[in-house]
């Protein structure tokens, strides 16, 4: 798990400082939502947490 997060907060330590430099304030929201999301999912998976895959979730949608 510690791995996991390691390697996002070093993700986020080189992206945020380029979007902010150069304005890129809608990158930037979007790469925080995108971010967020991905930590979780990875912090569940490292877990062995019984999660649904993301390809199964789209369809589940889709298919209604």
């Amino acid at each position: 798990m510690l791995g996991v997060w390691s390697a996002m907060a070093l993700l986020a330590i080189i992206q945020v400082p380029v979007l902010v430099r150069r304005k890129m304030w809608g990158e930037l929201a979007a790469f925080a939502v995108l971010w967020l999301f991905a930590t979780i999912y990875a912090s569940l998976v490292a877990a062995a947490v019984s999660i649904p895959n993301p390809t199964e979730i789209i369809i589940s949608i889709f298919s209604r």
